[in-house]
């Protein structure tokens, strides 16, 4: 739900390949708990739209939080770091700060190409995959300076838009 706020029931069944009634359990204790909120679609009222609640957003970033750093404990003594000068095989999630999803390639099973130099655009993505070894997991926060500046990147990313990504180095070149 926080990665797709808004997001129907229907979407969700589909992401999780579970039953209504499965699913239909655990929503209703989540908004009971008030992790979640269900509002009536606008132009659909038969559509539910799930989002966070400020409770379920801190719970997430809470679990997130957790898992990541187990993540980069595991990852410590993984592969080779990535260096200036090279191309960084990575995979992102690439979101504005409202959670607003601009691109994911764990989802695609894309592995991108990024070289590690200090070039617009995203320099401060290029320069905080620096040090990173291979299996390595970050979360980078960047100004919108650091990612598509004043510029932005139509449709997608709006002008002067800070962003976050998460970020994990599948080797390097």
């Amino acid at each position: 739900v926080n990665a797709q706020s808004g997001t129907t029931v229907n979407n969700l069944l589909h992401i999780l390949g579970v039953t209504k009634q499965s699913l239909n359990r655990v929503l209703r204790t989540l908004i009971e708990d008030g992790l979640v909120e269900s509002r009536v679609g606008r132009k659909d009222r038969r559509e539910r739209h799930l989002y966070l609640t400020d409770a379920g957003r801190a719970l997430e970033a809470k679990l997130s939080d957790a898992q990541r750093a187990r993540m980069r404990a595991a990852n410590r003594e993984a592969g080779p770091e990535a260096v200036a000068g090279q191309i960084a095989l990575i995979h992102y999630l690439a979101q504005l700060t409202d959670g607003t999803i601009v691109a994911n390639t764990f989802d695609a099973g894309d592995i991108q190409g990024v070289p590690l130099d200090n070039q617009p655009p995203l320099p401060g993505l290029r320069r905080a995959v620096i040090g990173m070894k291979q299996g390595g997991v970050r979360r980078i926060e960047l100004s919108a300076e650091k990612a598509f500046g004043s510029e932005g990147m139509a449709p997608l990313v709006p002008p002067d838009s800070p962003m976050v990504f998460e970020v994990e180095l599948m080797g390097a070149q």
